[in-house]
């Protein structure tokens, strides 16, 4: 089940056809896999993994989504804010990270890789209330206090 920030139940969301934002159904353990394979480039040529965590563009708006995201600014500079091939990029007291989000119609999740400390957080939520949460959650279980919520919208509730 899922839920709308209300409370009411959304339900639960299964899309039949494939499409490139929002079709992918796994688990919180698969998906640690996943990010874990990443943080140590296993698994893939090392061309690729190159790309997918190399910059390949900056990002310059003030928001990733929403009215905000064709407002430009120099806010994210200072993080060196990006997009690699499949992954949100940025760099933090801990290091480079990076990272990925997407929601639906009341199903948030989150991740985010710190590879040189060794750390890294799968957040799959069932509640549109993830996001008004996610730095509370970020902090307590790897002391994350650098990703670029703000950027995500996260912080605007």
């Amino acid at each position: 089940m899922a839920y709308y920030k209300d409370g009411k139940i959304y339900g639960s969301e299964r899309r039949v056809e494939s499409r490139a934002a929002g079709s992918m159904t796994t688990t919180a353990s698969d998906y640690a896999k996943f990010v874990e394979n990443l943080m140590l480039q296993k698994g893939l040529a090392h061309q690729l993994y190159a790309q997918m965590l190399s910059p390949q563009f900056y990002v310059k708006s003030k928001r990733g989504f929403g009215p905000l995201k064709d407002s430009l600014t120099v806010d994210n500079d200072k993080i060196h804010l990006a997009w690699g091939l499949g992954t949100g990029l940025f760099q933090s007291k801990m290091g480079k990270a990076f990272f990925h989000t997407g929601h639906g119609e009341a199903n948030q999740n989150y991740f985010v890789a710190f590879p040189a400390k060794g750390i890294a957080v799968v957040l799959l939520s069932n509640s549109e209330n993830f996001e008004r949460v996610s730095n509370l959650i970020l902090n307590a279980c790897i002391n994350d206090y650098y990703s670029p919520l703000g950027w995500l919208g996260h912080l605007d509730n």
